[in-house]
């Protein structure tokens, strides 16, 4: 196996002594996807397809050069792909013989994979695993005939797609497969993947896709009849009921028309005793679009469409089915929706809107109940589980709830005669029952840690939370609104620093938003700048740079778990921690030029810092900070500096916290607290070479004015000033540098339309 460098931190497991090959079959857009996360754990990937004349392998390796350049790409850094040999089935099928795991992931053609697994059953080396990543193929269909020593190490190994980003691994046993096996590749796709896991019976398209095509299937159906446009039902289905930001319509452009169709089609006739069989027939307005080529994002059109206008921009029309024609995309505004999404927590949106008399309200319900009642009569057809079903609708499909978690949220007993009357049959197990889980949903994997049900709470405000995890670990939870950071987490996580002094071993910096932090209140510092509060700016400069000083210099170290968006104010904290553990999706960036500032709570002088004072490390930092660049996994922080090389990576996000605990007992044992000493400031021999590039990239254009007064200022605070000769320099004075420069910049107008921008529309100005 081709091995990581120590300082990655991934793959050392003990489970790779197992698993140091994979093979996998088929280079397609799933094939070469899973085989580039092997690659991202640190595992090397043989990816063979069809032979062709000439280069023989060059199936394979198209198919890995699509996976290269795909957005968002299916790699943790480029060179990930390094690890992946290609090969063709003719001539390199003995190769398999070397591999600890074989993935068959070819077309979902029975024959097809039949006809391959006979020859991958003659050439396997004996108790090796192989995998099937049908999507809705029944498994022992595909192993009907083969031999008994092959069956027990055969199963259905479901990757959702894409396999770098979605959650969801559905296993599928067969009677025969073998326990352990089952047991063996649950592990490694939870602790080496990174992924969640749900065992399936071996039934038509398995759990996900079962309860999932239906529910959209249904949503196409009510649509016809509901007199709501596309954009309205996208934005009735999408996060105001915990699915999706896409909704149902820009989902399907997503996954592309004619693959939903396929599946549908596949599916129909493999249930004929489903009650609900007619659903599965994909609307004849589905069909015209598939055949007129409009697939969705793949094709450039669906029932979306991205039209280029002559400013470079681009305008998004939408598909008027009446006509067929498209026409511009409207900005929808349900009632319902808006006063819905006016609730924070989901299950107070979906009891507003259940208990709504809005015609929308209707739809939703109509929808909803049909999807419920469908859920219960595959209990237990498609799983003995409710949890099952409940979790692979979260993992595969990004539900917030699975269905059964749903209707406790509605009320089960309350809720079936209002089903009943839409027309659908609850099954009769359901009507028993008050609620479908009595105690909650109780999670049974003991590393994934649910903050919102940890009872041990030492104090609390509207920011954040100070919780005790055991073992003498506290945590500190932001859930301000998008985890910003204010006051409340300023003034909590400096008590949270007394505390671990005082009585505890070690503090872990962590939550479970849907990103770690996006930064300071910006709306906050922009209405202190309107009104000129400039005292008020430096104090909140001045008690962030405090914290994140005493985060570093703490007595007991400070463990600090970013994952998502890790962005500004987030990463200067993740900077000064004693430890990173960051998830593997991670994306960092101090992007403060954006809203016309610099980095202020001691980032630019903890990346002044990381530099040891080396020009070239000073000026590939100043130019990440310059154009606000944003990693786009944890080892591209690393890269960027961000992280350090001695940070670790967790796989699954799942297990952030748990491992960042563990992290933290581990550096307690040997903490030695750091001493302040001094940074390296290069004065004018820096901060001349940086305007020198600064004006070079203003002349040619490249750059605004404004752009070119933000680069100096932060060019002059990297250098430490304008001193003729390179001085060392106390941390205070990078901090007093820093908080000059950004109050100066807040009284600019142009730094104030630059937020003003940023808070409207989420996308940087460039004034």
């Amino acid at each position: 196996m081709k091995k990581m460098s120590a300082s990655n931190n991934i793959g050392t497991h003990p489970i790779f002594t197992l698993i140091r090959q994979v093979a996998v079959l088929g280079a397609g857009v799933m094939g070469a996807q899973i085989a580039a996360h092997f690659a991202n754990a640190g595992i090397s990937v043989i990816l063979l397809d069809m032979s062709s004349e000439g280069d023989r392998s060059r199936i394979a390796r198209e198919g890995l050069e699509r996976a290269k350049k795909s957005k968002p790409s299916p790699f943790y850094l480029p060179e990930m792909a390094e690890r992946i040999t290609v090969g063709n089935f003719e001539d390199d099928l003995s190769k398999l013989s070397t591999a600890d795991w074989i993935i068959e992931a070819v077309v979902e053609r029975l024959d097809v994979k039949r006809e391959l697994l006979s020859k991958v059953e003659r050439v396997r080396r004996e108790n090796v695993i192989v995998t099937t990543n049908t999507s809705g193929i029944k498994i022992g269909d595909i192993a009907a005939g083969f031999s008994a020593g092959f069956k027990p190490f055969f199963l259905g190994a479901h990757f959702f797609n894409p396999p770098r980003y979605m959650k969801l691994v559905e296993l599928i046993p067969m009677p025969e497969t073998s326990a352990d096996v089952i047991e063996q590749i649950d592990f490694i796709a939870r602790e080496v993947l990174g992924k969640r896991t749900v065992r399936c019976k071996d039934t038509p398209d398995f759990i996900a896709n079962r309860i999932g095509i239906f529910a959209v299937s249904f949503v196409l159906n009510a649509f016809l009849q509901s007199g709501f446009s596309i954009e309205e039902i996208d934005s009735l289905t999408g996060p105001v009921i915990g699915r999706p930001r896409a909704g149902t319509f820009r989902t399907l452009d997503l996954v592309g028309l004619d693959v939903f169709v396929q599946v549908a089609d596949h599916l129909y006739p493999s249930i004929p005793n489903d009650e609900m069989r007619e659903t599965f027939k994909p609307p004849d307005f589905l069909r015209k679009m598939v055949e007129k080529g409009w697939l969705g994002e793949k094709t450039g059109q669906g029932f979306y469409k991205r039209v280029k206008r002559e400013d470079g921009g681009q305008d998004i029309l939408t598909l008027d089915l009446s006509t067929m024609e498209y026409k511009p995309r409207k900005k929808t505004r349900l009632n319902l929706v808006e006063l819905a999404n006016a609730k924070e927590k989901l299950d107070e949106r979906i009891r507003s809107i259940a208990d709504s008399k809005d015609p929308a309200a209707a739809f939703f319900w109509k929808t909803t109940a049909a999807t419920l009642a469908y859920a219960s009569n595959r209990i237990p057809e498609i799983s003995e589980s409710i949890e099952a079903v409940d979790n692979a609708m979260r993992w595969g499909f990004g539900w917030g709830l699975g269905p059964f978690e749903l209707w406790d949220v509605l009320g089960v007993s309350n809720s079936i005669p209002r089903i009943e009357q839409e027309g659908f049959r609850v099954a009769p197990w359901v009507s028993a029952k008050n609620r479908l889980y009595e105690r909650g949903r109780i999670e049974s994997d003991s590393k994934v840690f649910n903050l919102s049900s940890i009872q041990q709470i030492v104090k609390q405000n509207s920011g954040a939370s100070l919780i005790e995890l055991g073992d003498g670990v506290l945590c500190l939870e932001f859930h301000s609104k998008m985890n910003t950071i204010g006051e409340e987490i300023l003034t909590l996580g400096n008590e949270a620093i007394e505390k671990l002094e005082q009585s505890y071993d070690a503090l872990v910096i962590g939550n479970q938003g849907e990103n770690f932090c996006v930064g300071a209140n910006l709306m906050m510092i922009l209405m202190l700048a309107q009104e000129e509060e400039w005292e008020e700016i430096e104090k909140a400069i001045k008690l962030f740079q405090q914290f994140n000083q005493r985060i570093k210099f703490a007595k007991k170290p400070v463990i600090v778990a970013p994952f998502g968006q890790t962005l500004g104010g987030g990463c200067e904290i993740a900077l000064h921690s004693s430890k990173a553990v960051a998830a593997a999706e991670t994306y960092m960036g101090l992007v403060e030029l954006g809203a016309g500032v610099i980095p202020a709570g001691g980032g630019t002088k903890e990346m002044v810092a990381r530099s040891g004072g080396n020009p070239l490390l000073l000026t590939k930092y100043f130019e990440t900070m310059a154009m606000a660049k944003v990693s786009t996994s944890a080892l591209h922080a690393k890269k960027l500096g961000f992280l350090r090389d001695s940070d670790a990576i967790s796989m699954n996000p799942d297990y952030l916290l748990y491992e960042a605990k563990q992290a933290a007992l581990a550096v307690a044992k040997t903490w030695q607290p750091r001493i302040q000493g001094k940074i390296l400031a290069l004065g004018k021999v820096l901060y001349g070479a940086l305007s020198s590039a600064i004006d070079k990239r203003l002349s040619s254009k490249q750059i605004s004015d404004y752009d070119a007064h933000l680069a100096k200022k932060l060019a002059y605070v990297m250098a430490g000033g304008d001193h003729l000769i390179p001085v060392k320099k106390s941390e205070d004075d990078f901090l007093n540098l820093e908080r000059e420069a950004f109050l100066s910049l807040c009284r600019e107008r142009k730094t104030q339309e630059r937020m003003q921008h940023l808070l409207k529309t989420g996308k940087p100005l460039r004034n």
